[in-house]
């Protein structure tokens, strides 16, 4: 799936491709995982430098969260846990890569993740800036007795 989305009057795309995990240990995820969708979303944009930082923000929704699927939760890059910034993945141009969970018998998961961008005159060093939605995409499983692989455009 390709997306184009404009920023400070530059075009820019994206690239997103879903497929099942055909090598879970190559891509950092335990056996269980085969099979399960994978999600690698790469921005192509010709700014340079600061003009080129963007952010990834993800929100989930699975039936094994801490809700039980009726709402969903940020799902941070588990490195950062303790960072205070709601981005998954930050920087030029960055790549969200995400697998879904380890096999379970069931389990319904959907993951909205957000393209963002934090403008530079809205950065304060004591405080939160306030990051800005280009895109979203969505992607996800439902599991039964087979796997549903699911993805499409959130919001543009």
């Amino acid at each position: 799936m390709h997306i184009s989305f404009l920023r400070d009057g530059t075009d820019g795309s994206l690239s997103v491709t879903v497929e099942p995990v055909d090598g879970p240990a190559a891509i950092g995820k335990h056996p269980s995982a085969r099979g399960f969708p994978s999600c690698t979303a790469e921005v192509d944009y010709p700014g340079m430098g600061y003009r080129a930082l963007f952010g990834w923000v993800q929100m989930v929704r699975s039936t094994d969260n801490s809700s039980a699927g009726a709402a969903f939760d940020m799902d941070p890059f588990y490195l950062f846990g303790d960072a205070p910034s709601p981005y998954a993945f930050f920087g030029i141009n960055p790549t969200l890569f995400d697998a879904s969970r380890v096999r379970r018998n069931t389990l319904d998961w959907t993951a909205h993740s957000y393209l963002a961008w934090t403008p530079m005159d809205d950065a304060q060093p004591a405080g939160p800036a306030a990051g800005r939605v280009l895109l979203g995409v969505r992607h996800g499983l439902r599991r039964s007795h087979h796997t549903e692989i699911r993805t499409g455009v959130v919001t543009r």
